[in-house]
């Protein structure tokens, strides 16, 4: 099984298997450990997120503050 190489242009290092995980992009490319983070490879994937888009489709449908306080009547 060849290994898997860097897939930064002028990067030619080998990638460990750890590596693997830990190198891959949401552009679906394995990257080393230097070339890993979007800034550093020209990254294709749009990190933009529309605000009030996000926000309306991840509201929640019952509040998370909502409780009830059980009496502990023995």
């Amino acid at each position: 099984m060849p290994k898997l190489t860097c897939a930064h242009a002028t990067c030619n290092k080998k990638i460990k298997t750890v590596e693997q995980e830990m190198g891959k992009c949401r552009c679906s490319q394995t990257y080393c450990l230097i070339h890993r983070l979007p800034e550093s490879h020209d990254c294709s994937f749009v990190f933009s997120v529309d605000k009030d888009v996000f926000i309306s489709e991840n509201k929640c449908v019952g509040t998370k503050m909502e409780f009830t306080i059980c009496s502990s009547e023995h």
